[in-house]
């Protein structure tokens, strides 16, 4: 992937306002755990790209860097993707 050395966010506030609309509402953000007292591993490279360049390291990919100059994310994902039953072969049905 193509990377970047340009700052996500100008300033605090627009990372906060930003991460509120967006990945507060996203099932795929990094949660804590108070008991482990850990944080869940990342599920989007965008939400990873943010929390790496908090801490200081500069390069970003170049769709992270997009994603965060629009007002709203194209990938956010508000609703958890549920699989589909599989049908097991000759398996009796009981109506009930």
């Amino acid at each position: 992937m193509k990377t970047t050395d340009k700052p996500l966010f100008s300033n605090g506030t627009e990372f906060t306002s930003w991460q509120f609309r967006n990945c507060d509402n996203c099932v795929k953000q990094s949660r804590y755990n108070e008991k482990n007292d850990t944080y869940s591993r990342f599920r989007c490279t965008i939400d990873r790209d943010i929390s790496m360049q908090q801490v200081g390291l500069q390069e970003v990919n170049v769709k992270s860097w997009e994603a965060t100059q629009i007002k709203d994310c194209p990938y956010i994902q508000t609703e958890r993707k549920i699989g589909k039953k599989r049908k097991i072969k000759n398996q009796l049905q009981l109506e009930l």
